[in-house]
């Protein structure tokens, strides 16, 4: 996913985190995501071969504004970078 792919609501997404200083206490419990305001829980976290790359998991909620929102990964209460994430708008459903 780059800031100029759509991601939609219900998708799994993965993060890359670099420059950890403390992976070895790493675990979804300690982990959040907030994309536009909205705090989504860590799914899983692994560690990518022997680097000190991490995929970190988490689910796209609904409850995430459609458009550009700002990314920003909590580890242990530190924030990492800000990221842009452009999420799609919701398919609309017509009745008759």
């Amino acid at each position: 996913v780059t800031n100029t792919t759509a991601v939609n609501s219900g998708q799994a997404i993965d993060v890359l985190l670099t420059g950890l200083t403390n992976p070895g206490a790493l675990s979804p419990g300690n982990i959040q995501v907030s994309v536009g305001g909205v705090t989504l829980p860590a799914l899983s976290i692994t560690q990518v071969g022997s680097s000190n790359v991490y995929d970190v998991q988490f689910d796209l909620s609904a409850a995430v504004p459609s458009g550009s929102q700002t990314l920003i990964v909590y580890v242990n209460g530190e924030s990492s970078t800000a990221a842009t994430l452009t999420v799609a708008a919701a398919a609309s459903t017509s009745g008759s």
